[in-house]
Parts: C-alpha cells; sequence; structure tokens
C-alpha cells in the first residue's frame, strides 16, 4: 500500500537576483503512476508560493504529498548549543527564520546573517564556521572568512554524520565557491520555518526525520524531507538542465519505491546507524533520505513494450477518447475542450458531469481578442498554463501567496483563495476567472457578483474539487451564472489538471 500521492522534489538555489535555467530552482512533481509537471522557477518567493499552492491542495483533496528540499535541515552536532538555545534543530530553524531576510527579488541578507551567527558562537575578533563569499565582498563581513577556518577551537564537527555517509556531500558551513550548500541550508531552512507556521498548512507538516523519528509517524499530510540528488540514478534528456533531470529523477523514483512498497528503504533510517548517532541526527543534525542504504534505486523493468514518441501518444490518446460514447454528441464547438478534459483526469465517465454554457467558446475567445487577462485560485492552476498559447499580452495573476491577501483573510476570517476575490475586485471586469481547487473561491465570486461588488468576468473556468463545497459551489453556478460565459464540472471531482486543460484547449483555439 502506497503511502503517498504525490511526490514534489525541489532543486533550490541561493541566486541572489532572478534567475532562470543552469543553477536556479527546479521543482517536478509525480503522481498517479507518471510524471506531472517539471517547473523551472525564478525566484524563491515564487517557489514556495507554488509549493504552498500543492500543499494546500493535497490537504484539501485528502490526499498526501512527500516534498524533498535538496538542502541540510539540521547543523553538525554541538552547535545549536553554542548560539545559545537548547541544543535542538527547532532551535536553528527558528533562530534562521529570526535572522534571514529574503526579498521577493532574490535579494537577501544571508552572507551578513551568517557573519552575525559566527560572532556569537566564536567571540569578537576570532573565526566561526560559517566561510566563504565571493572575491569583491572582501572586508564586507566582519567574522565571516572568506577561506575555510580552523574549527578546533569551536568544539563543533565540519559535517554532520549524513556527510560523511553521503560521499561528496558538502559541509553545512561553506556559504561560496562550487558546490557550497550553506546559504541554500540558512535560505531554506528560513522559507521552511515560515510554512511550518503557516496558519493554514503548518499543521498538517512533518519534518522528516525529526518530527516522524524516520518511517516510524508518517501520518500527517505532508511529509518533508531532505534529498541529495546525486543519490539518483539520472537520465539526462536533450539539453535539459542537470538540475532540472535531477528533480525529475527524484519525484520519479521516490514514487516507484512507493508503488513497490520500498518507500521506507529512503524514509527509514539506515541499517548501520548505531543508538547514539541515531539520537544526534533526530535531535539535531538530520539525514538524508536514502543515506547509508545500499539499494534505493526501484526496481528497473526493461524491454517492456510501450509508445515512447509523445506525438504518438497524444494522437492514439486523442483517437481512443474520440470513440467515447458521448463525445460525438456534444456540440462540435465544445469537442475539442471535453477532449482535454478527459484526457487531462483519464476519467471518461466525466462527461456526464460536464456543464457549459452554450457560449463559452466565443465569449472566451472574444475576451482573448479583447486582451483579458486570466485570474487563478492557485499557483499550480497559473503554472500550468501553456503561455505560448496566450495571446500577446495576456498575463496570469495568481496572489495566494501575497502577504496582503493573508492578512485580509486572517481579518475577515475567509480562504486566501476567497480572499483575493475581494482585493481584485473590480479588475476582473471582462476577464476570464479560472478555479482548479478552492471552492471558497468560487462561492465568493458568485456572492461579490450578487452584491455588485466585484467586475462581471468574461467567462469562469470552474473546477473546484474536494468534500466540502466543492458540489455546492458548481451546482450554485450552474443554476445561475450570473451571465458569466462557464465550463465546470459537477460534484466533488475537479482539480488543476481538468482547469488547466479547459484553458489551454480555450486559449488555443481548441485544436487538439
Amino acid at each position: 500500500m502506497r503511502r503517498y500521492d504525490r511526490y514534489l522534489m525541489v532543486d533550490w538555489s541561493a541566486a541572489n537576483a532572478p534567475k532562470l535555467g543552469k543553477d536556479s530552482i527546479w521543482i517536478a512533481m509525480a503522481e498517479g503512476g507518471g510524471l506531472a509537471w517539471v517547473r523551472n522557477v525564478a525566484t524563491r518567493t515564487e517557489a514556495m508560493a507554488l509549493i504552498h499552492s500543492v500543499a494546500a491542495e493535497t490537504i484539501a483533496a485528502g490526499k498526501k504529498l512527500v516534498a524533498g528540499f535538496d538542502f541540510a535541515f539540521g547543523l553538525p552536532a554541538g552547535a545549536a548549543g553554542q548560539l545559545g538555545g537548547e541544543a535542538s534543530w527547532r532551535a536553528v530553524w527558528r533562530l534562521f527564520a529570526e535572522r534571514i531576510a529574503d526579498g521577493p527579488d532574490n535579494r537577501s541578507n544571508s552572507f551578513q546573517a551568517a557573519a552575525r551567527i559566527n560572532r556569537e558562537m566564536s567571540g569578537e575578533g576570532r573565526p566561526g564556521p560559517f566561510w566563504g563569499h565571493p572575491h569583491q565582498h572582501g572586508g564586507m563581513y566582519d567574522g565571516l572568512a572568506p577561506t575555510k577556518p580552523d574549527l578546533a577551537g569551536l568544539e563543533v564537527a565540519e559535517f554532520r554524520h549524513v556527510e560523511r555517509v553521503a560521499k561528496g556531500a558538502k559541509s553545512v558551513w561553506q556559504l561560496a565557491y562550487s558546490g557550497a550548500v550553506g546559504r541554500q541550508t540558512l535560505l531554506g531552512i528560513a522559507h521552511l520555518e515560515a510554512m511550518r507556521n503557516d496558519a493554514e498548512i503548518g499543521r498538517h507538516i512533518a519534518i522528516w526525520p525529526f518530527e516522524t523519528k524516520f518511517e516510524q509517524d508518517l501520518s500527517r499530510s505532508i511529509t518533508v524531507v531532505e534529498i541529495y540528488p546525486s543519490l539518483f540514478s539520472v537520465d539526462q534528456q536533450n539539453d535539459e538542465p542537470l538540475d532540472a533531470a535531477q528533480v525529475r529523477a527524484a519525484a520519479m523514483a521516490f514514487m516507484a519505491l512507493d508503488e513497490e512498497g520500498r518507500i521506507d528503504e529512503l524514509l527509514g533510517p539506515p541499517p548501520a546507524l548505531d543508538p547514539s548517532t541515531r539520537e544526534t541526527v533526530l535531535a539535531e543534525e538530520g539525514w538524508i533520505a536514502g543515506a547509508g542504504r545500499t539499494s534505493i534505486t526501484a526496481r528497473r523493468r526493461s524491454g517492456l513494450d510501450y509508445i515512447r514518441d509523445p506525438e504518438a501518444i497524444y494522437a492514439q490518446s486523442f483517437a481512443e477518447i474520440a470513440r467515447i460514447e458521448g463525445v460525438a454528441a456534444l456540440p462540435e464547438p465544445v469537442r475539442p475542450l471535453a477532449t482535454r478534459i478527459v484526457h487531462a483526469c483519464g476519467m471518461p465517465d466525466v462527461l456526464g458531469d460536464l456543464r457549459f454554457s452554450a457560449d463559452i467558446v466565443d465569449r472566451t475567445g472574444a475576451a482573448f481578442e479583447a486582451g483579458a487577462d486570466i485570474f487563478c485560485d492557485v499557483e499550480t492552476l497559473r503554472h500550468g498554463v501553456m503561455r505560448q498559447l496566450l495571446p500577446q499580452g495576456c498575463r496570469l495573476h495568481c496572489a495566494i501567496g501575497d502577504a496582503q491577501v493573508a492578512a485580509y483573510a486572517h481579518e475577515h476570517g475567509m480562504t486566501r483563495a476567497a480572499a483575493q476575490i475581494d482585493l481584485w475586485g473590480e479588475r476582473l471586469e471582462g476577464q476570464i476567472v479560472a478555479i482548479g481547487n478552492a471552492p471558497t473561491a468560487l462561492f465568493r465570486l458568485l456572492e461579490l457578483l450578487d452584491e455588485g461588488r466585484v467586475g462581471r468576468p468574461a467567462a469562469v473556468i470552474a473546477f473546484p474539487v474536494g468534500f466540502v463545497g466543492a458540489a455546492e459551489s458548481k451546482a450554485e453556478l450552474v443554476r445561475d451564472a450570473r451571465g458569466m460565459a462557464h465550463v465546470t464540472l459537477l460534484g466533488r471531482r475537479g482539480g488543476t489538471a481538468m482547469a488547466q486543460a479547459a484553458l489551454n484547449a480555450l486559449a488555443g483555439g481548441l485544436a487538439t
């Protein structure tokens, strides 16, 4: 029996400006037996908004997610105690969250924060354990040496226990130069601590192995683990960046091992871990999933007969859907739209629950021609829209991760997805609203239209999902669409994949 439904892996970055491509943030997610998507994200703020959205959507759907990040979750034994607090990983996480400032443009104070921590650990005029900074920053950081210092007087180790097992792993103390992971750790832990304290999803998160005791308690909806992508066999494709290939491989490996009932080989402790070291690992240092195991690669199945060409896969998929009873009975203009939705979920029976206004194709087409933007309830939906299909100038909006939205939602006792609708207000006039997760967003849109407090969108693509409010919100839309063109799916089913499929079909002229 599988422990998880989704497997999300993150290659983190400490870049000090928005960056895409090599050495930037790459995120991959696998689910349902295959790779769902790979994203390249320019900033840490944007990455965490996407991860938050995936987590919230997972929780709302009653599913479970394991999320892996490629930076250290703890410091070598003894370091936490020298910082003046309790000798635990929680103290380190709280400290980093307090000290690290990381802006939406990727500008951070990570070097300054490390220098301050050094001074607190070693005293003025003595080197601390963190070291390394760009050569052009010489003299800028009091207490931060440009090269590796002598740690003998600090009574802290250079490496955690796991880094001695995972050959090639760098020391967390190194902040700069080739392969350094220190700044990724400072920045990454600060962001994860903020997520742990988030009012919406924090209580559903467990940090592995500290809070789970390795594999003993994996009951929470979200398990956050430390990964080392080099542990996984990578098949780099064409000009694909190595970072992208590694997160893809890690996500697929986690999923394959879980399907085979072997995920404890990743999340359980290595057999050689002695009791004393285990205690240190669980209290302070953390561990890398799969480190110390002789075999973490899912059993390979070679020589299988399957279609490999992506164009052939698409062609055969759409041909199969065209033969499904009920497709031919649909009005000709919406058959490609229905085909895309069925293709996205693999469930032909959704055709019976599909509802749409007769003008959905014409109204969305006219809105796009008029320069309409798309307003999305969650980041996963925004990121799944194929931008090359959108008319020039069409912008995608999602504010669920904005501080203003969070504050407004807290003040008014509503979800962030719903709060966005309030704050967008008149901006929605003539635009397109896409909802792939939150019933509260659809309810709020209909409510504000009734009160005359929001601009009337040209169309709404409505696929909220879940057990609370999803069926009811969509039934109300079908009962009275308030003058909007619409496409939706009755009942509890829905989700971002179907909303993305509908949007991509409508934006691309419904070509299959």
